[in-house]
């Protein structure tokens, strides 16, 4: 999982693999500056990705 900036820098990452069916991650968009970021989940079957934006 990564959270980049508008201009592409990563700042926040996690890696890890999941030992259950399902796996819940929850990240504090306080800890985050304001402006628009992209969110990127990556599994080994596909990629999601999500804009947000922190005001």
């Amino acid at each position: 999982m990564e959270v980049k900036d508008g201009q592409g820098r990563t700042l926040y990452r996690e890696e890890g693999k999941a030992m259950q069916d399902e796996l819940v991650r929850r990240l504090d968009k306080g800890i985050l500056p304001r402006g628009e970021h992209t969110l990127v989940v990556t599994s080994k079957d596909l990629t999601l990705t999500e804009r947000f934006t922190v005001e």
